[in-house]
C-alpha cells in the first residue's frame, strides 16, 4: 500500500503534467510519490519525451519501446505501463526521439543521429531519475529495439540490471522476418538517420559490407560488450524466435570472450513462433527474474548513487 496514491498517468501518460525543458538536466524526477512528464527539443522539433512515475519503493525500472507501426501509435510512446505499475515499481519510461526524422520510420534503436549522443544523455537522466528517488536498484528494459536500448544504456550504468527480451544486438545485417536479403527496416535507417552510409544511394548499399563498422558502438551492442562492462544483463530468449541464432548467439560470444566476471544470464521461455514482443505474463516473469538478482544484501543496503559514464 503506497503511503500517498499516485494520481492515475493515464494510458498514454498524457495526465501526467507535463514540463517542457530546455536541459534534461533540468527534469526533476517526483521525490514524493506522483508523476510527471518531461519533453525536451534535441534541434529541429525532435523531442526527448519521457514519464516519470514513483510509486513509493526503492526499485526504478526504465522502459524502452520498440519498433511502432506509425499508423497505429502516435509519439511519444511509453510501453509497458501497466504491467511495470501492477508489479508496485518505480518507472520511467522514454520514448526515441530519433523517429520524428520520418513520419513512417518503425525502429531507430535510440541512437539519435551523428553528432548528438543520444545514449550518453539518456543514460544521464535515468541515472538522475534513480538519484532522485534514492533506488537501490535500477532495471533497463525492453524488448526487440527497446532491449538494443536497454542493453546499450546499461553498459553505461555500472550496477544496473538490464532486462532484454529477444534484442537485436547489431544494427548492421538486422534481418526484418530472419530471411536472407530482408533489409528493408536497416535500409529505411540508413536513408533517414544515417545517410552517410549510403553516399551513392540507398539501393546501392553493400549489405555483406558492415557500413557500422567505423561508427562506434553505438550501432552495435556486440562491440560495445567487447570490453568488460559493470552491468548485469537478463538476457529473455523466446527460443522460438530467429533472434536466438541470429543476435544472442553472436553476443553470448563476443561476451564471453571478453568479460572475466560473467554478468550474463539466459532466461529462456517457449513463445510464438517468430519475432514477437512477450505476452504480459512473459514480460512479468522476466521482470520477477531480474528482481530475483538482486541479492538479500542489496535489497536492503542504502540507496547508492548511481552514475553513468559515456563509452
Amino acid at each position: 500500500m503506497h503511503p500517498t496514491p499516485v494520481p492515475d498517468p493515464g494510458v498514454d501518460g498524457s495526465f501526467a503534467p507535463l514540463v517542457i525543458t530546455e536541459d534534461p538536466r533540468e527534469e526533476r524526477f517526483p521525490r514524493e510519490p506522483g508523476a510527471v512528464r518531461w519533453s525536451h527539443d534535441l534541434g529541429g522539433g525532435r523531442m526527448l519525451d519521457s514519464l516519470g512515475i514513483n510509486d513509493g519503493g526503492r526499485t526504478l525500472v526504465v522502459s524502452f519501446h520498440g519498433a511502432l507501426d506509425r499508423d497505429r501509435y502516435t509519439l511519444p510512446r511509453f510501453e509497458r505501463m501497466a504491467s511495470i505499475r501492477k508489479l508496485g515499481l518505480s518507472s520511467l519510461y522514454i520514448a526515441d526521439p530519433t523517429l520524428h526524422l520520418d513520419p513512417k520510420l518503425q525502429l531507430a534503436w535510440y541512437t539519435g543521429w551523428p553528432g548528438l549522443g543520444l545514449l550518453d544523455i539518456i543514460a544521464e537522466q535515468v541515472v538522475r531519475a534513480a538519484n532522485a528517488m534514492s533506488a537501490r536498484t535500477l532495471i533497463l528494459s525492453g524488448s526487440s529495439g527497446g532491449g538494443y536500448a536497454a542493453l546499450q544504456v546499461g553498459a553505461r550504468i555500472e550496477g544496473a540490471i538490464t532486462l532484454a527480451f529477444n534484442p537485436q544486438t547489431h544494427i548492421h545485417g538486422y534481418l526484418y522476418d530472419g530471411k536472407p536479403d530482408s533489409h528493408g527496416v536497416e535500409r529505411a535507417y540508413i536513408e533517414h538517420v544515417y545517410p552517410n552510409a549510403a553516399p551513392n544511394g540507398i539501393w546501392s548499399i553493400d549489405f555483406d559490407v558492415d557500413w557500422t563498422e567505423d561508427a562506434g558502438p553505438d550501432y552495435s551492442a556486440i562491440r560495445t560488450y567487447a570490453v568488460q562492462r559493470g552491468n548485469r544483463i537478463l538476457y529473455a530468449n523466446n527460443l522460438n524466435d530467429w533472434h536466438v541464432a541470429q543476435h544472442y548467439v553472436p553476443f553470448a560470444e563476443a561476451y564471453r570472450a571478453a568479460h572475466a566476471r560473467d554478468l550474463l544470464t539466459e532466461l529462456n521461455y517457449e513463445g510464438r513462433e517468430g519475432h514477437f514482443p512477450p505476452s504480459p505474463a512473459e514480460f512479468e516473469a522476466g521482470m520477477s527474474a531480474a528482481l530475483a538478482l538482486v541479492t538479500e544484501e542489496e535489497s536492503v543496503a542504502a540507496p547508492r548513487h548511481w552514475r553513468a559514464d559515456a563509452l
